[in-house]
């Protein structure tokens, strides 16, 4: 599978105020038993076209460090936030520290090399609940929801 965009292009996505496209549900919908899961096709509020989804997906709603976020761009992801029990390493570096962590892919680069999957830790970043992770992945990746609606 090619990839025609930059490390640059990606982290100015990224960076690039976002918002739901129109017609959409903005729910969490139920994964299992425990788990729901929130998929959003996003446009750039500038007008831009690329074809952008924000998945946020909690295995157990009532426990935090199951959650994961992913901003996927032509259906790759292209960051995530996560949580990681424990620290693991590669070749004596850490390679997934600790916590919360967030996920940045550089599909350019070979997959032997550290930065095509890079784990940069996010020591202030906390989450209480569902909607609490929701608010922070939103504002780190500058995407706009309407948190006043019902999200469930």
């Amino acid at each position: 599978m090619s990839w025609s965009f930059s490390a640059a292009l990606v982290h100015e996505l990224v960076q690039a105020q976002k918002s739901p496209a129109p017609g959409q549900q903005l729910t969490f919908v139920p994964q299992g038993d425990h788990g729901r899961e929130l998929a959003v096709m996003l446009e750039l509020t500038d007008g831009g076209l690329f074809h952008l989804r924000l998945i946020v997906a909690a295995g157990r709603t009532d426990s935090p460090e199951t959650y994961e976020a992913s901003l996927l761009l032509n259906n790759r992801r292209i960051r995530g936030v996560g949580f990681s029990k424990i620290e693991r390493k590669k070749f004596f570096k850490t390679h997934i520290p600790k916590g919360w962590h967030e996920n940045v892919q550089d599909y350019l680069l070979p997959i032997t090399d550290d930065g095509h999957n890079r784990h940069d830790p996010l020591p202030d970043f906390s989450a209480t609940d569902l909607q609490d992770f929701l608010r922070k992945v939103c504002t780190r990746w500058n995407t706009r929801l309407d948190f006043d609606q019902d999200l469930w």
